[in-house]
């Protein structure tokens, strides 16, 4: 059985807010994409503290709304990626 396909970026558009979409952003670049909340905040220039607020604020959300999360914590490497083993997501290219 097929993982369902969801685009996170435009189901939840009212959902997440602008710094939410850009997590998920740097997550939808490739399968392989795995970032840290320190990663991610560099990123996007804000705090570690703030990425990993709004990490758990996607979890939490699309648990509620799909039944598992979209975003998931490998504690033994202290990241975070896409659920790509429940769902099927669309690529993000690099020059988006």
């Amino acid at each position: 059985m097929l993982p369902p396909s969801i685009d996170p970026l435009k189901e939840w558009e009212k959902t997440f807010d602008e710094l939410d979409k850009g997590i998920l952003t740097l997550l939808l670049k490739d399968e392989s994409v795995s970032l840290s909340s320190v990663e991610i905040g560099q990123a996007l220039k804000i705090t570690r503290v703030k990425a990993w607020r709004h990490l758990k604020k996607i979890h939490r959300t699309s648990k509620r709304i799909k039944g598992k999360p979209i975003v998931v914590f490998n504690p033994s490497l202290k990241t975070w990626n896409m659920n790509w083993d429940d769902f099927e997501f669309p690529r993000v290219g690099e020059s988006s």
